[in-house]
């Protein structure tokens, strides 16, 4: 089985709704304690990589509350690697990667928020502390 053997997954549920692959039992795989990311897979077979939707997907069809489903998204992702050392959460001694998000709404708590933001809402990225993105400031 996947737990005895020591596996990762890497989930991408709107890849498997594309290609009718049908829903992956991602409750059954934390259950089991199997280690769980999320992905984008592919532009060919989702158009625009987004992981704020595969994970809002995830949620939704594994009835995931906001905080389990950003954690597969960040933490999640680098166990599934055995990376989480390193990357996956903001600690001292890892990896400084993070996304500024400018929520549209400001209901709800921090996961909850950035979990329903739009690409178009992320201000800004740094990968291993150096700035690599920056939107546009809005002119009014």
């Amino acid at each position: 089985s996947l737990a005895r053997s020591a596996a990762a997954v890497a989930h991408c549920p709107l890849s498997n709704a594309a290609h009718r692959h049908g829903a992956a039992p991602l409750g059954g795989f934390l259950t089991h304690g199997i280690r769980v990311g999320l992905g984008t897979d592919s532009v060919l077979s989702v158009g625009t990589p987004d992981l704020l939707a595969e994970t809002r997907t995830a949620r939704r069809l594994a009835a995931l509350d906001a905080d389990v489903a950003l954690a597969l998204a960040t933490l999640g992702g680098a166990r599934a690697l055995r990376l989480e050392g390193e990357i996956g959460s903001l600690e001292p001694g890892k990896w400084g990667d993070c996304a500024v998000i400018l929520p549209q709404s400001s209901a709800g708590g921090p996961a909850e928020l950035g979990l329903e933001s739009r690409r178009e809402d992320v201000v800004a990225t740094f990968l291993g502390g150096r700035d690599v993105y920056r939107a546009e400031p809005v002119r009014t």
